[in-house]
Parts: C-alpha cells; structure tokens; sequence
C-alpha cells in the first residue's frame, strides 16, 4: 500500500472553503482503481507544536492507495483534472506551497470492527464505516 500526504498550509480565513471543496470532490475517490482511504486533518487547536506566534498548521491530506500505478493513474485522470480545476480561485487561501510526500506501509494495526463504538452526533455520518 501506498499513502500519499500533502501539506497544505492555509491561511485560517480560508479554512471553512477548502474543507467545502474537499467534502465535494473527494467522494470521486471512490470510483477510481486502488483507492484505499481519505482523510483530511485539520490543525488542532491544542496542537503541542503550534508555534507560540499562532502561524498557520497545515492542513494535511492522507489517501492511500493500492499502489503507486494506481496513485499515477489518478493524477492523469479526468477526476485528477475537474476536483482540482478552481486552484486559481483559491490562490489567497494558501500560505505557501504544498509538499507532497510518499510513503509505503511498513506496519499496520487495524482496530477490530466489533470494538469500534458507534458515533453519535453530527460527525456519525463522516466516519467510515467497516
């Protein structure tokens, strides 16, 4: 398995339109071959290494894929293409470019499904469900 992370350093005013924009376009994950997961992580707000000056955290990216063909796949596909078509719009939302990062699964640990609880509440229907 491969995961891909991308660092997005947003200003904060613009936080609100990028998780929109990402709530949008990712379910066209879905669709395409390999996809194994996406997730976005916003900053926390008692994030132990905020610097003191309150700069900006990225906002990180997490999708993981069957393999880097499939990850290379699509970046040249028409999904690639229409979920990343407003960049222009969003220009004064970033400060500072995004780093792209690869990794592949040296380890990993899955919670078993019957012990994972419920969610309750608003964010109930953004979990992935096993």
């Amino acid at each position: 398995m491969i995961v891909v992370i991308n660092r997005i350093p947003v200003k904060p005013d613009f936080a609100q339109r990028i998780e929109q924009g990402f709530a949008k376009n990712a379910p066209g994950l879905k669709g395409m071959t390999g996809f194994q997961g996406f997730r976005l992580l916003r900053p926390a707000p008692s994030n132990p290494s905020s610097p003191p000056d309150k700069v900006e955290q990225p906002y990180i990216v997490y999708v993981a894929w069957d393999t880097e063909d499939d990850y290379q796949a699509y970046v040249k596909s028409d999904q690639f293409k229409e979920s990343h078509s407003n960049m222009a719009d969003l220009a004064d939302a970033f400060s500072g470019p995004p780093s792209l990062e690869m990794y592949e699964v040296a380890q990993e640990v899955d919670a078993p499904s019957a012990d994972i609880p419920k969610p309750d509440g608003p964010q109930a229907d953004n979990r992935r469900q096993t």
